[in-house]
């Protein structure tokens, strides 16, 4: 995060709610190295209440690579169930 600011460097935002931001602070104890992490967020309505909710995950940019897969393999699996659920008889 900017010492100037609460804002995030930068916003990316798909449809159903689902964005991701990027925070930067400097790091003084590290000779004014810039660290980043990344924040990705699921909004949902509340039936109950009528408001929204957000979902929050915070990441190290040394982490997306592996969220990446297992967000792939998790997709995957699931297109996988539902070709085999349209190909059982009735």
């Amino acid at each position: 995060m900017s010492e100037e600011n609460n804002y995030p460097e930068k916003q990316f935002r798909m449809p159903g709610g689902i964005s991701t931001a990027i925070w930067s602070r400097v790091d003084k104890e590290n000779g004014q190295k810039t660290k980043y992490s990344i924040k990705l967020q699921k909004s949902t309505r509340d039936q109950a209440s009528d408001k929204w909710k957000n979902q929050d995950i915070f990441l190290f940019p040394s982490e997306i690579p592996a969220m990446i897969t297992v967000l792939q393999k998790a997709y995957e699996q699931c297109l996988l169930n539902e070709q085999a659920e349209e190909s059982v008889p009735i």
